[in-house]
């Protein structure tokens, strides 16, 4: 099977994302550790009763006792730290608008061709829509708490795109179709059948061996250089949108091609990035920044837990 075609998507999106998920599992890790430093609370918990099975009551200390042993613990030590988080943003007068997780979210979207790709890659990655803005939330509200820390210069914002050109850039790309038949003559009778006006995708769907792309008329989408066999490469991007009927051979036997769109390679401007990689940096910087501050707020709360064991 040939390999399915993959729109270029924005390169940072990766860098930033394991900025996000790495200060959470770092946060989880401080939380287990510092846990334990709590004061526990001697009060005895009200029983009250949530439900009824066959006359015998279910008592609401079940329910989260049960929730405690299954994760509980971790999810309460994160709303602590969560709570230490947003009142040291309150006394700083920090807030996090939607407007701002707004921008942020753009910044992820704009090399999209569809709100639905998008969608798609953040499932891949595990994440919702409300899961991603709260993680935005949080990404951000440290950003800003933590900004001051820092020392990141314009000299290591420029040095940091020069290095990193590649993952600014758009490479040359080519929408292709195809119809993938097994022998030449078939391909040599197909062609013809273009040529004489026929439609690309019906004959794709009527006589291609390619499921994948016999299900969209024979469409592959936008492919780089790398995505075909050299034969396939070469002859696809030799062609011009709008030519079709182009036979080249393959190890899978004989194919069709049509070119509908091309996107020239591009390099994004220092200017159109400056800010995304600042932020990136800036987001390392934080990474090494956050245990010793977390510690640090811990250290002069007062923390009291209620009914954990």
């Amino acid at each position: 099977m040939m390999k399915r075609a993959v729109k270029p998507w924005y390169r940072s999106y990766r860098l930033w994302m394991f900025s996000c998920l790495a200060l959470s599992l770092l946060l989880l890790l401080l939380l287990m550790t510092a846990f334990m430093n709590g004061r526990e609370s001697n009060k005895k918990p009200v029983l009250e009763t949530i439900a009824i099975v066959n006359g015998i009551e279910i008592e609401k200390n079940r329910l989260y006792d049960l929730l405690m042993d299954t994760g509980g613990k971790q999810a309460l030590e994160k709303v602590i730290v969560d709570e230490l988080i947003a009142q040291e943003a309150g006394k700083l007068k920090i807030t996090i608008t939607e407007e701002d997780i707004d921008r942020q979210l753009d910044i992820l979207k704009r090399e999209y061709d569809s709100p639905e790709e998008y969608r798609a890659k953040l499932a891949e990655d595990g994440f919702t829509d409300r899961s991603m803005r709260t993680q935005i939330r949080s990404q951000l509200l440290l950003r800003r708490l933590l900004s001051d820390k820092t020392d990141v210069t314009e000299a290591d914002v420029r040095n940091y795109y020069d290095q990193n050109k590649a993952l600014w850039s758009e490479p040359e790309a080519i929408r292709v179709s195809h119809i993938l038949v097994q022998s030449k003559e078939q391909a040599e009778e197909i062609s013809a059948k273009l040529k004489k006006g026929e439609d690309f995708a019906k004959l794709a769907v009527q006589f291609s061996l390619d499921p994948g792309a016999k299900s969209n008329g024979g469409d592959l989408g936008f492919i780089e250089r790398g995505f075909l066999e050299q034969s396939l490469e070469d002859a696809a991007f030799a062609l011009q949108p709008g030519e079709q009927a182009h036979i080249a051979e393959s190890s899978q036997g004989f194919h069709i091609l049509a070119v509908t769109e091309r996107q020239e390679a591009a390099a994004a401007a220092f200017n159109e990035r400056e800010e995304q990689i600042r932020n990136e940096l800036m987001d390392s910087e934080i990474y090494d920044l956050i245990g010793p501050w977390l510690e640090e707020l811990r250290a002069k709360a007062s923390i009291e837990l209620m009914q954990v064991q």
